[in-house]
């Protein structure tokens, strides 16, 4: 009778730890796309929050103070809204006029308003906030006062 002659080992432990990294590439991979997705998420929103925060602010701008109070905020050196003030139950609940300080401290995020007088006051928000580890400004300019 003939006898087989294979001669084939089974896998060898080259050909496995090869695999191994080859699933541990991939998977590292896929879990940083992961991450970086995830950052992407918190950053749009944070983004998103503030925006509609400095949206906020410019309507209560626009319709509830009047250029002379206005004028007079900036004549004051009120023109600071500090991080404690600049959240959704306060700029829905709080009188505009009662968030804006003099005080200046460096805690993110807080708001700029700097505004040049005359019969169209051109207004500017300037919004300084750290979002996922990144300073960002995010500005708003409008203007405000007697359209001819």
């Amino acid at each position: 009778m003939w006898r087989l002659r294979i001669k084939k080992a089974g896998f060898t432990i080259i050909e496995v730890m090869c695999s191994f990294s080859i699933f541990t590439i991939l998977f590292l991979t896929a879990m940083y796309i992961k991450l970086c997705t995830i950052k992407m998420q918190a950053y749009d929103d944070k983004i998103q929050l503030y925006t509609e925060y400095i949206q906020d602010i410019k309507t209560e701008i626009l319709s509830n103070i009047s250029n002379n109070q206005l004028d007079e905020l900036i004549r004051e050196g009120n023109i600071y809204i500090s991080n404690e003030k600049l959240n959704e139950e306060c700029l829905r609940n709080g009188n505009i006029n009662n968030l804006f300080t003099s005080s200046f401290t460096r805690d993110k995020p807080y708001l700029k308003i700097s505004a040049i007088s005359g019969d169209l006051e051109n207004i500017e928000l300037y919004l300084h906030v750290d979002i996922v580890g990144r300073q960002e400004n995010i500005t708003a300019k409008f203007y405000k006062g007697n359209y001819k």
